[in-house]
């Protein structure tokens, strides 16, 4: 995916910067998620996101399912 991103066909550069960007918000959620079950803070959170006043969707739910719209993004499963 790295070459054809970096590669001189810009048909396959696009596809893979556009799957590259949904690699990105996947592994976020992931993660804001394994931050948030840990106790992190959404300050803490944005930081480590290099964005002090980065904004999160109030309409993700509770990993577990609970529908606890401060819980953290809903996290895919993985496969």
């Amino acid at each position: 995916m790295v070459e054809a991103a970096a590669g001189p066909d810009p048909e396959a550069g696009f596809a893979a910067v556009v799957a590259l960007r949904g690699l990105v918000e996947v592994l976020e959620e992931l993660q804001v998620g394994n931050a948030r079950a840990q106790g992190w803070s959404w300050r803490d959170i944005a930081r480590r996101l290099g964005s002090p006043s980065r904004p999160f969707t109030t309409s993700t739910r509770c990993v577990s399912g609970g529908g606890d719209r401060h819980a953290g993004p809903a996290v895919p499963p993985v496969s």
